[in-house]
C-alpha cells in the first residue's frame, strides 16, 4: 500500500522474496506499508511504515559573481560565489579546466577563493550543482573571467647582484660524496607551443634547486631558486633562439648551513618560437670540457 491508496501486488520467488517496483509516486513524501496475505486474501501480517522521499527537481542556478569585476591580472587571488538553492550535496566551477568545490557560508550562497590562471586570456566559467537526491545541473559558461598580463615592474634602484659562477676547464670532478644525496638526474626538455619545460629526476634530500643559465663563454648566472624538479622557460622571442641551462641542488645541515653539489650538466633549450615541435637535449660535459665528435662516412 503506498499512502494508503494505490496497491501494489506481487507474490513470491523460490526462495520467498516479495518484491514489485513502485513506478510514478508522488513528488517529495511517500508512506509504504507491506500486507502479506494468506490464500484466501485475508491479511495475516503487516510491516511498520516506511516513509521515502522523491524529488526529480533539478538544483537551479541562480547567478554567479566574482571579485574583483571586470579583469583581473594573472595569478592574483579572486573570490567566486554562486547563488543556488540551499543545502546542496556539491557545488563546482570549472575554470581553466582545473575544478574547485565551494562550500556554503550562508543560504543559498557558495564560496570559494581561487588563483587566476598564468596566462593572459578570456576563460569561461562552468557551474556544475549537485543535491542530496543525485539531481545535477550543469551551466556552461556562465560567466567569462578576463585575466590580462601582470605590470612589468621598473625599479628605480639598483638591482642586487646576481650569483655567476666561473666554469673553469679541466678542473676534475669532485670525487668525494656529499654527506647527503644531491645529484641531478635525467634531465629532459619538451617543448611546447609556447613554452619548454625542463625536468629531471628529484634529487633524494635536496630542499631547492638553483636553475643557471649560460651568459658567456665560460660563465653561468642564477635565474631563479625552485622547490620542485621542474621549471618552465616561456617561449617569447621572435626569431628561434636556444640558451644554455644548468641546475644546482641544495641542501641544509641540522645546524642550517647550506650545502650543495656539482652544477649539472649543460642542457640547451629552445626560447624562441618554431612553427613545429622539436625534442632536443645537449650534454655538455662541464668537468672536463672536453668534446668528442665522430664522423660516420
Amino acid at each position: 500500500m503506498v499512502n494508503g491508496e494505490q496497491e501494489l501486488s506481487t507474490i513470491s520467488d523460490n526462495d520467498g522474496v516479495f518484491s514489485v517496483e513502485a513506478e510514478d509516486l508522488p513528488e517529495w513524501s511517500s508512506n509504504i506499508v507491506a500486507e502479506i496475505l494468506d490464500a484466501d486474501e485475508n491479511v495475516i501480517g503487516t510491516s511498520p511504515e516506511v516513509s521515502i522521499k522523491v524529488n526529480a527537481q533539478k538544483p537551479e542556478f541562480k547567478r554567479i559573481s566574482i571579485t574583483p569585476e571586470w579583469e583581473v591580472e594573472a595569478e592574483t587571488s579572486i573570490n567566486i560565489e554562486v547563488v543556488s538553492n540551499s543545502g546542496l550535496r556539491e557545488v563546482q566551477v570549472i575554470l581553466n579546466d582545473i575544478i574547485t568545490t565551494l562550500e556554503e557560508t550562508k543560504s543559498w550562497v557558495y564560496q570559494s577563493s581561487l588563483v587566476a590562471p598564468s596566462e593572459a586570456w578570456e576563460y569561461p566559467i562552468d557551474v556544475i550543482l549537485k543535491n542530496e537526491f543525485a539531481n545535477e545541473t550543469t551551466q556552461r559558461a556562465v560567466e567569462t573571467l578576463t585575466v590580462i598580463p601582470k605590470p612589468e615592474l621598473n625599479a628605480w634602484w639598483e638591482e642586487e647582484p646576481v650569483e655567476e659562477i666561473e666554469i673553469i676547464e679541466d678542473i676534475p670532478t669532485n670525487k668525494e660524496k656529499p654527506e647527503r644525496d644531491l645529484a641531478i638526474k635525467n634531465i629532459e626538455v619538451t617543448e611546447l607551443k609556447t613554452k619548454s619545460v625542463l625536468t629531471w629526476y628529484m634529487a633524494e634530500d635536496a630542499e631547492s634547486y638553483n636553475i643557471y643559465k649560460k651568459v658567456d663563454t665560460n660563465k653561468v648566472q642564477l635565474i631563479e631558486n625552485i622547490t620542485e624538479p621542474r621549471f618552465e622557460i616561456e617561449i617569447v622571442w621572435e626569431e628561434i633562439t636556444y640558451d644554455d641551462f644548468a641546475i644546482k641542488a641544495l641542501a641544509k645541515t641540522a645546524s642550517g648551513e647550506t650545502i650543495q653539489w656539482d652544477l649539472s650538466e649543460m642542457t640547451r633549450v629552445k626560447t624562441g618560437p618554431e612553427l613545429y615541435f622539436i625534442f632536443a637535449i645537449l650534454a655538455l660535459l662541464m668537468s672536463s670540457g672536453i668534446f668528442f665528435f665522430r664522423k660516420k662516412t
